[in-house]
């Protein structure tokens, strides 16, 4: 599972990465629902610069989510569940790094100087959006699946007691977040979104407490040594 140095740099990585992506996101877009344009134009440089810490936030979530998988080396149901659903968290993270490029590209377009195009500009900004609400969409529902899978896994895995309950519980948060997100997606109605965007930061305060147990070499696993 590697150098014990490397665990703790990988456990302090997923005990900052969650908390980094949850303030970046609420400081850029001034609201833990509404992801429009005009909360983007609030503060254009505070955009532009917290989208870069979501994207940091986001890598240094994945990087220490990893070390599952190289725990996780047999081949046992458990070991299937956890590699699975950092399968789809590994595409459902990407797809949300994609967003805070395409927000970048929203609010270039809709700060420029030359009025002369600014139509344009503004359709741009415009396009953008409407691809990445499509990608929010897909990643959103793929991270919550990914949860509930790794969540399954680590629940079936973990020798610890805690970890092992908070992993069982935290299984059936990804799936109401997966069926909400779903049902969110075509009925558009605000009490969904926020049970989306509370299930988030359930499941970030979660990873960063398996953050604390890797840095804490407390995330012992059924058959590892």
């Amino acid at each position: 599972m590697g150098s014990i140095t490397g665990r703790k740099f990988a456990g302090l990585a997923l005990i900052i990465g969650p908390p980094l992506y949850i303030v970046a996101e609420l400081l850029k877009r001034q609201s833990p629902v509404n992801s429009g344009l005009d909360q983007l134009l609030t503060n254009p440089n505070l955009s532009h610069v917290m989208a870069q810490l979501s994207i940091l936030g986001l890598l240094a979530t994945l990087f220490g989510l990893y070390t599952f998988w190289r725990a996780t080396q047999d081949d046992t149901p458990a070991a299937s569940f956890i590699r699975f659903g950092l399968v789809a968290l590994t595409v459902g993270i990407t797809g949300f790094v994609f967003t805070n490029g395409l927000d970048h590209i929203a609010i270039h377009n809709l700060t420029h100087e030359d009025t002369s195009r600014a139509e344009i500009f503004e359709a741009r900004a415009h396009a953008a959006a409407t691809v990445r609400t499509g990608i929010v969409v897909v990643s959103g529902i793929t991270d919550s699946f990914g949860t509930a899978l790794l969540a399954l896994g680590l629940g079936m895995a973990f020798q610890s007691g805690f970890q092992r309950n908070a992993a069982r519980v935290m299984m059936v948060v990804g799936f109401i977040a997966l069926v909400a997100g779903i049902l969110s997606s075509h009925l558009h109605t605000t009490p969904l979104a926020a049970l989306v965007g509370f299930a988030t930061l359930l499941i970030a305060i979660w990873f960063s407490i398996l953050g604390v147990g890797i840095f804490r070499g407390q995330d012992k696993m059924i058959g590892s040594s």
